[in-house]
């Protein structure tokens, strides 16, 4: 068997069904070997395209696959698989290169940045290195793609151009050393909870990359301890069980952070500690004081208690007997703000609607939807919080509908739908169906609220949105009244078989009641108040 087709045939037999990218001379052999090997490839506009769709294909299946070609390709998808190595999604990057005599010829190929005649290290292999992502090579395929599954980890594959159609060179899987136990983690949380009387979860992404929500529900309701929820971990635990209560953000949340601040035992169940999820600086949580249950295992006063990963230990956890504590009741959650704008956008999600669809937002007050709406099904709700680079949503779309089957709403501002509009036609191209709402307020107005000025380079020049849209194929429909947008809504959600883009027309620099108030914080927080 060839190098090319063991690597895809072994990608089909993992579970994944696409893999995506854009072909280059240097990677048209790793093409036609996906090609072969049954798995269709989505070719979108551009790799960064490309590369958003890959890592949200891989955050909702469990693994993605982006086929990138030399330089050109893979450092043009570079700023997506950084947003997947940031926030761990299990994504493989397969990456054409020069054949290995070529390069050792004095003359300088086409797509080269610096020629030094040496046949191993490419300049792609090492900038993919220096963002964090992991090198295997062409003989390490299997490792390759366990890495990637057992760590939620960006991985990479850089296969020369000359071998892809060679026979494949034998591999011995070299299994990753298992830590011993979890004695220890389950003596330290036994210990904790038994003289625990308000014990608090925090559900957290890694919950999301491994699958364990049913593991997590199991415990939660053991311990009858209630869940709060973080911007990136948002739809770990199903949000309208009883025993959970909304996002934390610090001392920016009003439904839980008396909860959080009055606990005796918190428990961080795979959430990085991160600013945006602790509201930029304003908690009053302290990491030593945290139980940490994180993939590299158990940590608690700042050094690690034991090496067990959370998606082995939480099934141990979900199924040992634990002292129920009495919850406390939930508080009312906070009138939500009237007015047309995202607060709007969130009335007209009904829970039916939200338990068939994903919905995914971008960067800038987008993020607050996570405030205003509940998700009932697990896993359904995606963004990009900590890395948070613009313009990833219209392409994660893709990623999402075709690893999953299902609508995807989209929420993205003017300014982030202007870095990757071209997504549209992918999503059209491949069938995906979203519906598109863009908050047009001809600005970047989470940048002018922490600005404090409205300086011109932070204005948006806007656009034609319903007839870009309408080029690319989509139905769209401008809305900049409550009457227009319901009844272009109403039209969206009717008609499943196209895209659908609604251009929501709000006044200029405008934001959410909760999107004031954290980029407010944030403006403090970056000028050191």
């Amino acid at each position: 068997m060839t190098l090319g087709r063991l690597v895809f045939g072994e990608l089909a037999a993992a579970g994944v069904r696409h893999v995506f990218g854009i072909p280059g001379d240097m990677a048209l052999n790793l093409f036609r070997a996906a090609q072969e090997a049954s798995l269709p490839v989505i070719s979108t506009t551009n790799e960064l395209v490309s590369g958003y769709a890959a890592d949200f294909y891989a955050r909702a299946s469990g693994l993605g696959v982006l086929v990138v070609t030399y330089n050109v390709g893979s450092l043009s998808a570079l700023n997506a698989v950084a947003e997947a190595v940031a926030e761990r999604s299990p994504l493989l990057v397969v990456m054409g290169a020069p054949g290995r005599q070529e390069r050792r010829r004095p003359v300088a190929l086409h797509h080269e940045i610096l020629h030094d005649g040496r046949a191993g290290s490419t300049s792609q292999s090492r900038a993919f290195q220096a963002c964090g992502v992991r090198r295997f090579g062409p003989g390490q395929i299997h490792q390759a793609i366990a890495y990637v599954r057992r760590r939620s980890r960006p991985a990479f594959l850089e296969i020369p151009r000359d071998v892809v159609e060679r026979e494949a060179p034998p591999e011995t899987p070299a299994p990753e050393a298992q830590p011993n136990g979890g004695g220890a983690a389950l003596a330290l949380l036994q210990e904790r909870l038994e003289h625990a009387e308000r014990p608090v979860l925090i559900a957290g992404m890694e919950v999301n990359r491994f699958g364990l929500h049913a593991s997590l529900v199991q415990w939660a309701e053991r311990l009858n301890a209630p869940v709060v929820g973080t911007w990136l971990g948002k739809s770990a635990f199903p949000e309208t069980h009883p025993l959970y209560r909304g996002i934390y953000c610090g001392e920016l949340s009003d439904r839980n952070r008396e909860l959080l601040a009055e606990s005796d035992c918190v428990i961080n169940v795979g959430e990085q500690w991160t600013d945006f999820n602790l509201g930029m600086g304003t908690s009053r949580l302290r990491y030593e004081e945290v139980l940490h249950l994180r993939t590299p295992g158990l940590f608690y006063g700042g050094t690690r208690a034991d090496a067990t990963p959370l998606a082995r230990l939480l099934p141990e956890l979900a199924d040992r007997h634990w002292k129920a504590c009495r919850a406390p009741e939930p508080a009312r959650p906070a009138d939500s703000a009237s007015g047309f704008g995202l607060d709007y956008l969130a009335q007209a999600l009904t829970e039916e609607l939200l338990r068939e669809w994903n919905v995914i937002v971008d960067v800038g007050d987008a993020f607050m939807l996570a405030t205003l709406v509940a998700m009932p099904r697990v896993n359904s709700y995606f963004t990009s919080p900590y890395y948070a680079s613009m313009g990833m949503a219209v392409p994660g779309a893709l990623g999402l509908a075709l690893a999953t089957g299902r609508r995807t709403l989209v929420v993205v501002g003017d300014g982030a739908f202007q870095m990757t509009p071209g997504a549209l036609v992918d999503c059209v191209r491949y069938g995906a169906h979203p519906i598109v709402v863009v908050l047009n307020n001809r600005s970047y107005g989470t940048l002018r609220v922490m600005e404090g000025e409205p300086h011109p380079y932070l204005r948006v020049e806007p656009l034609e949105y319903v007839q870009v849209a309408r080029g690319m194929g989509c139905r769209a429909a401008r809305a900049a009244t409550p009457a227009e947008f319901d009844a272009a809504w109403r039209a969206a959600v009717a008609d499943r078989q196209h895209a659908h883009l609604i251009e929501m027309v709000l006044p200029e620099s405008h934001l959410s009641t909760a999107g004031m108030r954290i980029y407010r914080e944030m403006r403090k927080h970056l000028r050191g108040g």
